[in-house]
């Protein structure tokens, strides 16, 4: 939009002749309407550039004047798209309806079996963890006799030092010598 244009116009809406005025206003809402704005904007502008917001008044005009500039071409393609666009026909919609109930079917029946398997992985690792708890007592158990097996042995080693130091009490030694009696015999 114009702004000199439209000052000009809107001077017109001063004019003593009535229809004229009336006609000036009924084009200066024209032309906000074509730039995406009405009075209200327009008072909201004229009471910023008041307060020294002229800058940022305009840049804001600039702003939504691009923005429905953008919306008016993504309007006129989608306009031209469905004006060229062919009607469906019943058996084209219902092969359609029907494609997407296949894929529905198929994405639910994966998502069926991926939560099976993840089910039983869940069920596997719950029997793992107590299969690891039982060995891992089995194991603490068999530590204890291993311990007790070692200290068993250790003992058994300490008797049989203990019993080679010690000679055997048999009759016939001499206690002096230890060596037996026979051996100093005279022939």
């Amino acid at each position: 939009m114009d702004p000199t244009k439209f000052g000009k116009i809107l001077s017109l809406a001063a004019s003593d002749n009535e229809a004229e005025a009336l006609r000036a206003l009924q084009v200066a809402k024209r032309m906000l309407d074509g730039a995406g704005l009405d009075f209200v904007d327009l008072a909201h502008l004229a009471t910023s550039t008041e307060e020294g917001g002229e800058a940022e008044a305009i840049a804001e005009l600039q702003e939504s004047l691009a923005r429905i500039r953008r919306e008016n071409r993504l309007l006129k393609v989608e306009n031209r798209r469905l004006r060229t666009a062919t009607p469906a026909t019943a058996p084209e919609c219902a092969r359609d309806v029907a494609d997407v109930e296949r894929k529905l079917a198929a994405e639910m029946s994966a998502r069926a079996r991926a939560e099976a398997e993840r089910l039983a992985a869940d069920e596997d690792a719950v029997r793992m963890a107590a299969e690891i708890r039982q060995l891992a007592a089995a194991c603490s158990h068999l530590r204890c006799e291993l311990e007790r097996s070692e200290h068993e042995r250790y003992r058994l080693i300490a008797e049989a030092r203990k019993d080679s130091f010690t000679p055997p009490k048999r009759p016939g030694l001499c206690k002096s010598a230890r060596t037996p009696m026979g051996q100093y015999r005279i022939f």
